[in-house]
């Protein structure tokens, strides 16, 4: 998303200046004016647009699983987690689709780093996120007993948006920047995300 951000902010004429902030404090720090504008997997609901606006996706993906690598069950959707404890990131629209699937041990993590090392040490069965980001900790962080679960299919697709204050009048204009080149920015972010072979 920082990739996302300064190709379209740049494209505005526009200096980004980027602040990291934790992913619970991301809608309270735009409310309050601390950012302009949220460049992270903070996920469109209904709630969220109470408070807030959401761009045009930048892109989509799917929702991950991840499991210890010696779990050799098959989970082909969340339903198949209910007898499982599942990590998954506080906060995040995540955990809904985890209660809505009937899964009741839920476990929720400030970050997915914090998911794949409690995965790893076995506090819990299951790691459930953002898939691409999932699948590039698993490439570049520390070596982890973890794999990403290749039947699984999550019931939706994500759309990644920046997110403004409700009313920015910048809207309009990044919208139409970010129509303008969201072939090409989904295919150099997707790229990197790619496993080695």
């Amino acid at each position: 998303m920082i990739d996302a951000a300064t190709a379209v902010v740049g494209a505005l004429r526009l200096q980004p200046q980027f602040e990291i902030v934790p992913f619970s404090a991301l809608i309270p720090s735009l409310r309050a004016g601390k950012v302009d504008m949220i460049a992270a997997a903070l996920l469109r609901t209904r709630e969220r647009e109470q408070v807030a606006a959401f761009s045009e996706p930048v892109l989509s993906y799917p929702a991950g699983l991840v499991v210890r690598s010696e779990d050799t069950n098959t989970y082909p959707n969340l339903a198949a987690l209910r007898r499982r404890r599942v990590g998954v990131q506080v906060g995040t629209r995540f955990v809904d689709q985890l209660q809505a699937a009937g899964v009741r041990q839920i476990a929720t993590y400030d970050s997915l780093a914090d998911i794949l090392r409690e995965l790893t040490f076995g506090r819990i069965e299951a790691g459930y996120g953002d898939e691409p980001i999932l699948r590039y900790q698993l490439r570049v962080g520390p070596k982890r007993n973890a794999r990403l679960v290749p039947e699984f299919r999550p019931p939706t697709v994500e759309h990644l948006c920046f997110v403004l204050r409700l009313g920015d009048p910048i809207l309009p204009t990044l919208n139409a920047e970010i129509v303008r080149t969201r072939s090409v920015l989904a295919r150099d972010i997707a790229s990197r995300w790619e496993p080695s072979r």
